[in-house]
């Protein structure tokens, strides 16, 4: 995605340009307060299984709706997580 070039962070969240290359891309519905174990579970169990090895970059989350007006178990996050 490519902020406008009005696009400028604020406060606690900042831009960051994210490397090209291949992502495994997982969906989790619920509170952030599983995210742990839902990142435990990608890198124990479904990466292993998608036969992916990890490249040395940072995985990323894209919030998919607002906290402010979702209920925790309606929270939708992307997680991207850099593969080779």
């Amino acid at each position: 995605m490519v902020l406008p070039v009005s696009g400028i962070a604020k406060g606690e969240m900042g831009a960051k340009e994210i490397p090209a290359g291949r992502y495994a891309v997982f969906l989790y519905k619920g509170s952030y307060m599983n995210l742990q174990a839902v990142y435990d579970t990608i890198y124990a169990q479904r990466i292993p299984e998608l036969g992916c090895t990890l490249r040395d970059e940072p995985s990323y989350e894209k919030y998919l709706n607002d906290p402010r007006n979702t209920p925790p178990e309606d929270l939708l996050t992307e997680i991207y997580v850099a593969v080779a």
